[in-house]
């Protein structure tokens, strides 16, 4: 049998179905060559061997959140982490990543409690254990033997921190850097007891200190004698002689540095009393809402 007889039977027995090659010899209709209703097949990017993630949209990682410190850059404290101020806080929740129920295995005699630590340039903060006893003006050598709100500072005794400032002090206490006991390096704000003094009086305060205003209502204490000089951060340092430390708490967040400065104490009554700075005597503060208990003093501004 012919090869072309062949080709004939086998487009006879298709009937409606098309077969490639079948025809009537004339040319071919390409349109009729695809099915009505389909459409021609075209590759996607998946036939092409692109992995199914660079088809999907890329996912962003948020960056992992910086801690805000809060108060005085002698803590760097967050209460995101732990605040030495408050005697109930993160410590009591998770100690330094310990389970609450191996808290007494770790050595936690009463109840973990906040404190600031040196470490490297800048301070931090961690859990420690603490006793119960140790409360304000109790004896002590380590941070451990205060309870939690409180730090065992230079002299031996605790006190209770303030990195938030005065606010965390009582009634008759204010705010001042101390070096801690067991680290006489590592300066922490703690709540000291006021000693009420006369501004310029070198006979009010002890021959080492001398009289400042401590708090916001203008009350004044007798305070260490430092060297920090007019217009330097004194948060760390306390201020030379007739300077006194003014500002608010806290540290600058762009540059770390104290809001606190030195400022130079006058007698309005002396025409020549801020000749040195080139400025003038005034006599009420901007930065208290009251005027200074003894009305004579001022500050060179």
């Amino acid at each position: 049998m012919s090869p072309r007889i062949v080709v004939a039977i086998g487009c006879a027995l298709a009937g409606p179905l098309v077969f490639a090659g079948c025809g009537d010899g004339s040319t071919p209709n390409t349109q009729q060559a695809v099915p009505n209703g389909f459409l021609p097949y075209e590759s996607d990017a998946a036939a092409a061997g692109v992995p199914d993630e660079a088809m999907e949209p890329a996912v962003t990682v948020p960056a992992p959140a910086v801690p805000s410190y809060q108060g005085s850059s002698l803590c760097r404290a967050s209460r995101a982490t732990c605040y030495p101020d408050d005697v109930i806080n993160a410590c009591d929740f998770a100690p330094d990543g310990v389970p609450a129920d191996a808290a007494a295995d770790a050595g936690f005699s009463f109840a973990p409690a906040c404190h600031v630590v040196a470490g490297g340039l800048v301070p931090s903060t961690t859990c420690l254990p603490s006793t119960v006893a140790g409360m304000y003006a109790s004896t002590c050598s380590h941070s451990t033997e205060c309870s939690p709100g409180y730090e065992c500072v230079d002299g031996g005794t605790c006190r209770h921190y303030c990195c938030g400032g005065n606010s965390a002090c009582s009634d008759g206490q204010f705010c001042d850097a101390q070096p801690m006991a067991e680290s006489p390096g590592t300066l922490v704000p703690v709540c000291l007891a006021q000693l009420p003094c006369v501004l310029l009086n070198d006979g009010s305060c002890p021959m080492t200190e001398q009289c400042s205003v401590v708090r916001d209502d203008g009350a004044t204490s007798c305070v260490t004698v430092g060297t920090a000089q007019a217009g330097e951060p004194c948060e760390s340092e306390h201020c030379a002689r007739t300077l006194v430390c003014l500002g608010p708490q806290g540290s600058d967040p762009t540059t770390g540095l104290s809001l606190r400065r030195c400022q130079q104490l006058c007698l309005i009554g002396n025409p020549t009393a801020c000749k040195s700075t080139g400025g003038t005597c005034i006599g009420t503060l901007p930065l208290f809402p009251n005027p200074f208990p003894n009305p004579a003093v001022g500050v060179c501004q």
